[in-house]
């Protein structure tokens, strides 16, 4: 195995554990709980079956919507029981190991480009709209993490135009 992704949502957490085609090779899926403690935990034990599905150290990246803080590290979300709390950093603690965190839309517009039907364009965009309105920008093969405000709405419109 070579990578595992889990995808955190409102009323869903998915894990997936991909091959070293890149194929998914295991899926599990729970509900989302609702208290902040539940939801670390829950998240925890999805790390563990990540792991319990190939081997310890294996790279585990975790997708949701909302934002961390740089500065902070805390989370403001909208559909999780998490804002003002360091999530990723309580996953980690709880989990017992350090996982890598992406905006669910970044990780679309990083998917897309590498895998899906984006493959082969630069500047590849997504928009999501959904509770609430995210983008993401690959270029270069990259995603831009830093899009904030205008910049972001500058970055976006010279996808757009540049099509």
């Amino acid at each position: 195995m070579i990578a595992a992704g889990i995808d955190l949502g409102g009323t869903k957490i998915e894990a997936q554990v991909f091959d070293d085609a890149w194929r998914m090779a295991a899926r599990q899926r729970w509900p989302t709980p609702k208290s902040y403690p539940e939801l670390v935990q829950a998240m925890a034990g999805a790390v563990a079956w990540c792991e319990g599905q190939s081997r310890a150290g294996l790279p585990i990246g975790v997708s949701a919507a909302g934002r961390i803080n740089p500065a902070t590290g805390l989370a403001l979300t909208a559909n999780l029981a998490a804002s003002g709390r360091p999530f990723p950093a309580d996953i980690e603690l709880a989990a017992g190991r350090p996982i890598s965190w992406i905006n669910d839309c970044r990780a679309l517009a990083l998917s897309e480009a590498r895998f899906g039907a984006a493959q082969g364009l630069d500047p590849a965009l997504t928009l999501i709209f959904g509770t609430g309105l995210s983008g993401g920008v690959v270029t270069g093969g990259h995603v831009s993490r830093y899009l904030q405000g205008w910049g972001a709405k500058l970055a976006i419109s010279r996808c757009l135009l540049a099509r």
